[in-house]
């Protein structure tokens, strides 16, 4: 009988003890993982939306470093609300080309990183050259934050 509790113990801190570090969407207003991927898939990649305010493309790209997300490029056309000139980041270099592309190289550091779904910006998560558009897992108007968490197997398995 004692076995079969030391077993059953066993089994237990196994499966439910987080101990995988997984790349999480989930929802902000709940905290349920709506989304869970392999951090190996995600060691570089890029969030494009349509601005809310003046309705022209942006890019902000991603890489993932011990844990944590660090944002080192965005590429837009227009300033508009939240489009920083990189002058309140330290270190950050800013250009325009020719075809009005304005392109800001950066090093900010990030635990978490939330984007509020929008209803016509089309958020879309890139990665290993596959597309996820986050209005497909959340409503409209949902904050989606992304992290890094480690999860059990039980979570793994039931997945998002």
């Amino acid at each position: 009988m004692k076995r079969l509790i030391a077993i059953l113990t066993i089994l237990i801190i196994i499966i439910f003890f987080p101990f995988q570090s997984k790349f999480i969407i989930s929802n902000g207003n709940t905290d349920e993982i709506v989304y869970l991927g392999d951090l190996k898939d995600y060691e570089t990649f890029y969030v494009s939306f349509i601005h809310s305010v003046n309705r022209t493309p942006v890019r902000e790209y991603y890489k993932i470093v011990n844990d944590k997300f660090i944002s080192y490029r965005a590429e837009f056309y227009s300033y508009g609300a939240g489009m920083s000139d990189g002058s309140d980041i330290p270190n950050s270099k800013l250009t325009h080309s020719e075809n009005g592309l304005v392109e800001l190289e950066l090093n900010d550091e990030f635990e978490k990183i939330t984007y509020y779904v929008g209803t016509i910006a089309n958020h879309t998560l890139h990665f290993n050259d596959k597309e996820l558009i986050l209005s497909d897992i959340l409503e409209p108007q949902s904050p989606a934050v992304f992290h890094i968490k480690k999860v059990s197997i039980y979570t793994i398995l039931r997945g998002a």
